[in-house]
């Protein structure tokens, strides 16, 4: 994408710069999660980058103020989040808001899957989100092996 040609202002959009890409938004939400200092090569694992990248928007996110770098020299230099970075503590909210609705599905499922009356011996997750590559609107589906009498019940249960 070309660049705007009227920039918005740092000082009233800070998170037009701090989101701008979606490799900044993968970092931001590592490091911002983790409590402890990260490394480019854990970093780059993490947010399914690659090293080379992540190293860049480091060096970006750093120069925003939204992370820090830790440590001496640029070989083994690890990063977390800056102490008073714009927007930075609210950031870190909405991620951990992010993962906890994730997880709050996930948990809703499989307390579905323990309390139905009919017996299911397994259920999964398939399609586009266990792969990882669901758009908003793409369908939750799941997977069940139950007895083939029970099906269409043990499918009622879980919707």
């Amino acid at each position: 994408m070309r660049p705007t040609s009227h920039p918005q202002s740092a000082l009233r959009h800070p998170l037009t710069r701090l989101l701008g890409t979606e490799a900044q938004v993968r970092v931001l939400r590592v490091v911002l999660s983790s409590e402890i200092p990260i490394g480019v090569a854990d970093l780059a694992r993490r947010a399914a980058l690659q090293a080379s990248g992540v190293a860049r928007v480091c060096t970006r996110l750093e120069y925003l103020g939204a992370i820090e770098a830790v440590g001496r020299g640029t070989r083994h230099r690890q990063y977390r989040r800056a102490p008073r970075g714009p927007l930075v503590a609210q950031l870190a909210a909405l991620f951990a808001d992010e993962r906890a609705r994730a997880e709050g599905i996930f948990e809703r499922l499989r307390r579905a899957v323990r309390l139905a009356t009919t017996p299911i011996r397994a259920a999964w997750i398939e399609g586009p989100v266990a792969a990882g590559a669901d758009q908003p609107g793409d369908p939750l589906v799941i997977g069940m092996l139950v007895e083939p009498a029970v099906a269409d019940r043990a499918r009622r249960q879980l919707e």
